[in-house]
């Protein structure tokens, strides 16, 4: 017989919840008889163990209504799941009551209001799946303290705020994917453990290149559409991934693999990587590497393994690259496909690229390599300097060679004091790269000193030149890179 507690709950619940049309999960659920015996019960003894509402065939309809507080009564409850439906309402605080539940997944109803932080108190829970709801506000930091956590997966919610550390060294799946989430992510914040992780579509910032030096179980990795910066670790492509996601962040410098990538699936594409594109890619049957400033000449064997169709998907559009060794008579395999336009070449053969990539076949010559005028502020100008972000005639590039983030930037003057930039005024770059040292020889002017932090400031052509009066105005700033935006 089941306990009285556990039968008074089931019945608040089954007035609270309905069949959708075409739907019958509660046509067994008589109270004239045993409730151990209704569909989606399980019990031990007198207690209400698992409680998986709704048919869980393929198809099935779901069912409609609010989530019950009574469901937090039922304190020997190890399981709590729900098929997706139209269960509207947020989550019953009484959750927290429930001190054995294991597994808790309720999946693509609609759901509102915050997760519960209650929650938190829950340290035997393994699996927790909210996703495909409408959830909102942040998640609570008690959850990532949970010590047994597996699975965590909120995603396709409206969470806001940041990823809270998780310390639990058995998870081994967070998918925080189509939040809101926002800030960055400590290095220690996730653990080793981790064999999936996707973060994509959300507004998180900051490197993650040592965070992700030691997530070297990862299958799956999917951070794309996010605002991430700084490198990429090279040993990140050793790891056992089978699709890594790293496309449209803000991602920097250039990628050295360590070791030959067997990665099937590899996505770069849409960040500001730099420097060669290494050969070590070219094991990687689909590899998205366009919309970057990568430069110099396309690997020979890539070339190869596409004539051969080993590689089935080869994007290298909008980069400046500058030529690939292949036969203009050569046949790409039907089911390879290759897009070179709008680099620093002549395309030598022909091949279909998306709509996206635009109709030009090649990048203006003036963005390969043509010199720009390298007239450099005064330096007594360049302490009163307040934005380094005003666009000048023709240039809109925003650039300046940089060093070291962590203080003021002197620029030596020919007295013996130094005049500083800054370092508010350093950070309100929209972007720093790294000097190029074979790009800069005998451009670098005289008035910009030596000092090893700062290399040089240079401007577009166009730009006012340094005794016109808007150049002697304190917010000035024609402080300009060679490589203009993408």
């Amino acid at each position: 017989m089941l306990h009285p507690i556990d039968f008074l709950a089931l019945q608040a619940i089954r007035k609270s919840l309905n069949d959708l049309p075409g739907s019958n999960f509660f046509g067994s659920w008589d109270f004239t008889s045993d409730p151990c015996k209704f569909a989606g019960i399980y019990c031990s003894g007198d207690k209400v163990i698992a409680l998986n509402l709704g048919d869980p065939r393929a198809g099935s309809p779901g069912l409609t209504g609010r989530l019950d507080p009574s469901i937090g009564k039922l304190s020997a409850l190890a399981e709590f799941t729900v098929v997706p439906g139209r269960i509207i309402g947020a989550l019953p605080e009484s959750f927290s009551q429930l001190r054995n539940l294991r597994f808790l997944g309720v999946s693509r109803n609609f759901i509102s209001g915050n997760i519960p932080a209650g929650l938190g108190k829950l340290r035997r829970l393994q699996t927790l799946d909210l996703s495909y709801n409408q959830l909102t506000g942040n998640i609570p930091w008690a959850i990532g303290t949970l010590p047994v956590l597996s699975n965590v997966i909120l995603c396709h919610n409206r969470l806001s705020g940041s990823v809270p550390p998780f310390v639990s060294q058995k998870l081994t799946r967070l998918d925080l994917k189509h939040n809101v989430l926002s800030g960055s992510l400590l290095p220690m914040s996730l653990p080793s453990s981790l064999e999936y992780l996707s973060l994509s579509w959300n507004q998180l910032t900051g490197p993650v290149d040592h965070l992700l030096a030691r997530l070297n179980r990862l299958n799956y990795l999917d951070i794309s559409l996010n605002r991430f910066t700084g490198s990429i670790p090279g040993n990140l492509f050793r790891f056992p991934i089978t699709n890594l996601q790293l496309q449209r962040n803000q991602f920097t410098g250039p990628v050295y693999p360590v070791g030959q990538v067997t990665i099937p699936i590899v996505d770069l594409s849409f960040n500001r990587f730099s420097g060669q594109i290494s050969p070590l890619f070219s094991r990687v049957q689909i590899l998205y590497m366009n919309n970057n400033r990568f430069t110099g000449q396309v690997p020979g064997i890539m070339v190869d393994r596409l004539l051969s169709a080993n590689i089935h998907v080869l994007y290298l559009q909008h980069n400046f690259l500058t030529g690939i060794a292949i036969n203009p008579a050569a046949e790409i395999p039907v089911r390879s496909s290759l897009c070179l336009q709008y680099n620093c070449m002549v395309l030598p053969v022909q091949t279909p690229c998306p709509l996206k990539a635009g109709k030009q076949k090649s990048r203006p010559t003036a963005q390969c390599g043509g010199k720009s005028r390298t007239d450099a502020i005064a330096a007594n100008h360049v302490g009163r300097l307040t934005t380094l972000d005003k666009p000048c005639v023709t240039g809109s590039t925003k650039k300046v060679y940089a060093g070291d983030r962590t203080r003021d930037l002197a620029v030596p003057r020919s007295t013996a004091t130094p005049t500083w930039l800054p370092l508010r005024v350093y950070h309100s770059l929209i972007a720093l790269i790294k000097e190029d040292p074979t790009s800069l020889i005998d451009q670098r002017p005289s008035d910009a000193g030596s000092d090893q932090n700062l290399s040089v400031f240079l401007r577009d052509k166009g730009c006012p030149k340094d005794d016109s009066q808007e150049m002697q105005q304190s917010k000035s700033s024609f402080v300009w890179s060679e490589i203009p935006d993408i």
